[in-house]
């Protein structure tokens, strides 16, 4: 396991990433690794807002707002999801 990501540490989508959206989630392909992730509304929710550099802070008041739920819940949540994409490659630290 890789070190914890920072709350305020900028994160984008990896450029070896390719996705597109089947019938109600998001598919992704890392054609670094050939290895694939899908997700429901929320986890393309995150998807979509790393197609810009975005810190973990960044992505949770986004969140908050959106899908109407309390911070401690949708810190750990995105942490989590967010450290898992890291780990696998979908996602980088922004330049």
């Amino acid at each position: 396991m890789s070190e914890a990501i920072r709350p305020d540490a900028q994160l984008v989508r990896s450029a070896d990433v390719v996705g597109t959206d089947v019938a109600d989630e998001t598919v992704l392909l890392n054609t670094a690794s050939w290895t694939y992730l899908s997700f429901d509304a929320i986890g393309a929710r995150i998807w979509a807002l790393l197609e810009r550099p975005q810190s973990v802070d960044s992505l949770v008041a986004a969140l908050m707002v959106e899908f109407s739920v309390d911070e401690a819940t949708c810190r750990g949540d995105t942490l989590s999801f967010v450290q898992d994409m890291l780990e696998k490659g979908f996602v980088a630290p922004a330049a």
